[in-house]
């Protein structure tokens, strides 16, 4: 089995692309902490201080903006409302990128002693080398704190990866450089299109800590009792709209004019769902109380609000073809891109403010489900939002 892993994960190519590209893809995957550190050292300190700070002052923002709409919930009984508050309070984000011990050139020659790499070695004697100590660095993290900077980084995510994490049992979010490529504090650049891009992003990570998971994780781990019954109910009665909204076949027109028709299994997604919709009114509302009077993008007939969520969106662009949707949809947690935008803006008074959809309309359905905290009765739905 190891012999086969070798010739598959190692030798036989993949793809027809280049023999280099091919090498540089394994030996970034085995010597992650190394690929890091090369892609730390890419970037100055003020570069790398500058990229920090603006993911954490965001990250605060949104965190004050949800701590406001906690105070504001009446849905909200006194003890579940300060649970809620502690939750949050305590929730931290993780954004160094690990480069106090990955930008430590003696630490990582530490790492690399026991490794015997030379010229002399075939390929192969090389990559078993590689191969043992990338798994003997796997088995070392059991038993070793989650929450060290040097156990995050890079065994949960790299510095270079282009998504964020939520850790439902550390009560954090894992921030990553890539997120944002380069420090974007720049005149010519407007805040709200980092709001827009990142700060959505950051909503999303705070709102997985608020899900049907994440909603149970205390201070002091999983507990199933920390909303009080009647708020437990009333918030149950999200993700029951969530269900109802999906429970039956819905249909989506391509480019070609070809009509496809799905059904997705409601739990699989549903957090996620609940993610995107909660992520999209708090981003929005926290860019709302920090907007300043900036210039609108030249050439395009939009305000602020417009642009807002047009950047939203454009964030889910991607390339890709029915087989690849058809598997998304129903092995993978996250629905296709054009799903998480519908679901988005068909379920938030913001965006149909912002483009005058009428009621009743495709993308300002009567029907909606409410994002999280903001908790209301749902015309067409039968909850009362009290226990039966």
């Amino acid at each position: 089995m190891f012999a086969h892993d070798l010739y598959v994960d190692l030798v036989q190519t993949q793809s027809p692309c280049s023999r280099e590209g091919y090498c540089l893809r394994v030996a970034s995957g085995l010597l992650e902490d190394v690929s890091s550190a090369l892609y730390l050292s890419t970037f100055t300190r003020e570069q790398l201080n500058a990229m920090e700070l603006e993911l954490h002052t965001l990250f605060i923002q949104l965190k004050l903006m949800l701590k406001q709409q906690f105070q504001d919930a009446e849905w909200l009984d006194d003890s579940s409302r300060s649970y809620l508050t502690s939750k949050l309070q305590q929730l931290t984000a993780v954004t160094d990128g690990g480069r106090v011990f990955l930008g430590d050139s003696y630490m990582l020659n530490q790492r690399l002693s026991d490794v015997d790499m030379n010229s002399s070695n075939s390929y192969l004697q090389n990559a078993v080398q590689l191969v043992r100590r990338y798994r003997s660095g796997m088995y070392s993290l059991y038993g070793a704190e989650p929450n060290l900077t040097d156990t995050i980084w890079p065994h949960l995510l790299l510095p270079y990866d282009t998504q964020a994490v939520a850790v439902y049992q550390l009560n954090t979010v894992v921030i990553p450089f890539g997120l944002i490529g380069f420090p974007q504090s720049t005149p010519d650049l407007p805040a709200y299109i980092f709001k827009a891009r990142f700060g959505n992003d950051l909503a999303r990570l705070i709102a997985h800590h608020f899900d049907a998971i994440g909603i149970e994780y205390g201070s002091s781990g999983k507990d199933m009792d920390l909303l009080s019954d009647i708020t437990k109910h009333k918030y149950s009665t999200i993700h029951e709209c969530d269900e109802m909204a999906y429970s039956f076949e819905k249909s989506w027109t391509n480019h070609k004019r070809e009509v496809f028709t799905y059904q997705v299994d409601t739990s699989q997604s549903m957090n996620e769902r609940f993610a995107d919709r909660s992520a999209l009114q708090l981003s929005y509302k926290t860019y709302k109380r920090n907007a300043a009077s900036e210039p609108l993008l030249p050439w395009l007939d939009m305000n602020h609000d417009k642009l807002y969520h047009m950047l939203v969106a454009q964030e889910f662009c991607t390339k890709g073809g029915m087989l690849d949707y058809t598997i998304q949809l129903f092995e993978s947690e996250q629905m296709p891109p054009f799903l998480r935008v519908t679901n988005m803006a068909q379920n938030s008074e913001a965006f149909s403010e912002a483009y005058s959809c009428g009621r009743g309309t495709q993308m300002n359905p009567e029907f909606k489900c409410n994002s999280f905290p903001d908790l209301k009765d749902v015309e067409g739905y039968s909850s009362d939002l009290s226990p039966h």
